[in-house]
């Protein structure tokens, strides 16, 4: 019956084309496998922005979903309605084969395959979005004059002061279709901008329209400020919007708490470290390990966390976590990639918690490996003793105590359960939670 419906569609807009109506063509039913937004209605797109070079000239999201194309053809050789049509933005890659517009216009775009080019780009993996006054993107032409130029990028500014005196320096233009070079950085009141990562500043453009395209939640709406310039000095603006209403978020089960975290790596502690690019992960080699930072110009895959720069942690030589084999790894990686959701965590433990080394440096020079200590961006920081009192209220009885756990989910879903020994050599047994051990023997 669909494939009924289809059919009846295209045979409806193929009459409309031989009647002289190809504006009817622009409402046919997409090509299959590919969902396209509505197209914008007259009134919905008077707002937008005539561009005379035509859709596919635009090189970013913010233009194109501003935009409709006024270019000077109207119909083309295919029948395809191009003049007057809303701007359709593919999501940051090409729209089609054959060409790597990453916009065009709609009408040409929905019903061109197989009339104008073959197949759709890979920018067509995800619904892609059309320009129209009520879906447009923010939008907030600042003066940046007078913000100095930030060369380590927005999204590595830790401190306000320097965020709000700020531009992103970065040779990137473009990240996931939002403008970053030259954008004035935004301060997120001290709390992550995003769910990507745990960057407290961000480029506004990507700030305020990345959201479902290079990270999921923007966490600061309604509390945003934004650096600026007026009469040649610096000015910083809070966003007084109203914020959108929270969403109902799931309860989660409280987690232990992160005494294991050493001091967060610093420019001045990374800076000799020298930068592989293959990455940390790559590395099996202690010396190596702690001698190098991540070169990998790329985001962790589910948790979306910048790898670029990060200095590399050897974890003992045993295994850094249980999703791989790796022995050294990025530090924000591992510090921030636990977790028990498998859509948005990369691995479920961080198991050299108590063992791991941070590859660092004092003064521009390399702390070597044998000095480099626990959490080695402070080589005399002591880490704290782990909490005398855990939550241990998700964790089953398991019987035959910890010792009858022989795979590393069981034992630390675990805690003893064996009610008959509750103390050997005055230590307790029975109700205490489940150590893994590596794989390898604890004792």
């Amino acid at each position: 019956m669909a494939g009924l419906v289809a059919v009846a569609a295209l045979a409806l807009a193929a009459a409309a084309l031989v009647e002289g109506n190809p504006q009817a063509a622009a409402y046919t039913t997409p090509p299959p496998f590919h969902v396209f937004p509505a197209p914008a209605d007259e009134d919905d797109m008077k707002c937008l922005s005539d561009v005379k070079e035509g859709c596919s000239s635009i090189l970013d999201m913010r233009t194109c979903l501003n935009s409709r194309d006024d270019s000077d053809v109207f119909i083309d050789k295919h029948g395809l309605i191009v003049n007057g049509q809303a701007c359709v933005w593919c999501g940051g890659k090409a729209c089609r084969t054959g060409a790597p517009n990453l916009c065009e216009p709609y009408d040409f775009l929905v019903n061109g395959k197989g009339k104008a080019f073959d197949d759709y780009g890979l920018g067509l993996e995800a619904i892609p979005k059309v320009a129209s006054c009520s879906r447009r993107p923010v939008v907030m032409e600042r003066d940046t004059s007078c913000l100095e130029v930030n060369a380590m990028g927005c999204l590595r500014i830790e401190t306000k002061d320097v965020c709000l005196k700020s531009k992103d320096g970065l040779s990137l233009t473009w990240l996931n279709g939002m403008r970053v070079a030259g954008e004035p950085c935004i301060w997120c009141g001290g709390m992550p901008c995003t769910d990507s990562g745990p960057a407290v500043c961000a480029p506004m453009d990507w700030a305020l329209n990345g959201e479902g395209k290079a990270f999921q939640t923007f966490n600061a709406k309604g509390h945003f400020r934004i650096a600026g310039c007026q009469n040649g000095g610096r000015i910083h603006v809070r966003h007084f919007g109203q914020p959108p209403p929270l969403p109902m978020l799931p309860f989660v089960e409280p987690v232990l708490p992160t005494w294991w975290r050493g001091p967060t790596p610093t420019n001045e502690s990374t800076q000799c470290l020298r930068l592989l690019e293959h990455g940390c992960m790559a590395i099996r080699n202690k010396e190596v390990c702690l001698s190098s930072r991540d070169g990998r110009r790329m985001v962790s895959h589910k948790s979306g966390l910048d790898l670029y720069g990060q200095p590399c942690v050897w974890c003992g030589g045993g295994l850094c976590e249980d999703n791989d084999d790796s022995m050294c790894a990025p530090w924000n990686f591992l510090v921030y990639g636990e977790g028990n959701n498998p859509e948005t965590s990369e691995f479920r433990n961080f198991h050299a918690k108590d063992v791991y080394t941070v590859a660092a440096c004092k003064k521009g020079k390399l702390i070597p490996p044998g000095k480099a200590g626990w959490g080695g961006t402070r080589p005399l920081w002591v880490p704290p003793k782990p909490p005398t009192v855990w939550d241990q209220r998700c964790l089953k009885p398991i019987a035959g105590g910890c010792s009858a756990a022989q795979d590393i989910g069981t034992c630390l879903d675990s805690k003893d359960g064996g009610a008959q020994v509750k103390q050997k050599h005055g230590l307790k047994l029975a109700g205490e939670p489940c150590v893994w051990c590596g794989g390898g023997a604890c004792v």
